[in-house]
């Protein structure tokens, strides 16, 4: 039987993935790989990102996590294995750890988290003229802490 176009330049396309420094992608990150290496690779022009995607599941290391939020989910594609904290700071660009995971990875706490804390920067918000003032204060402080419902596991996670 005659090997396919992706057959013949498998080796060439795990040479390239492998080469990344990164190792957690999006659709879009690969597709952007595939139109890169498309013509060394000499792949079919009809070859579609998402059939791509495709084969590089079934005949490669790459894995596909669904990260499922409430409002939404995202699909990353995992060459090799990633850390729960890479795919966390994966699911929104300009993404950062915060609170105990911070604290975790800096070594401070004994336990490992079970609640990874990422947020991302924001569009700046307006700045009301009132000076703050001690009631205010006091009534800011007095209400429940804010609480993402923004959630989605991952394994233990």
């Amino acid at each position: 039987m005659a090997k396919t176009r992706f057959q013949i330049a498998k080796k060439d396309i795990i040479a390239v993935l492998d080469g990344y420094e990164k190792n957690i992608f999006t659709e879009s990150n690969i597709s952007a790989i595939l139109n890169k290496n498309r013509g060394f690779w000499r792949l079919p022009i009809g070859l579609t990102s998402h059939d791509f995607v495709k084969l590089l599941l079934v005949y490669t290391k790459m894995k596909r996590i669904e990260l499922n939020f409430p409002k939404s989910s995202a699909s990353r594609f995992v060459w090799g294995n990633a850390s729960a904290f890479s795919l966390a700071l994966s699911a929104e660009k300009n993404s950062y750890l915060t609170h105990y995971t911070a604290m975790f990875l800096h070594n401070l706490p004994d336990q490992i988290p079970k609640t990874i804390y990422v947020n991302f920067e924001q569009s700046k918000k307006e700045t009301p003229e009132d000076q703050l003032s001690q009631s205010g204060i006091d009534i800011a402080f007095s209400n429940p802490s804010r609480m993402s419902r923004n959630i989605a596991l991952f394994e233990d996670y």
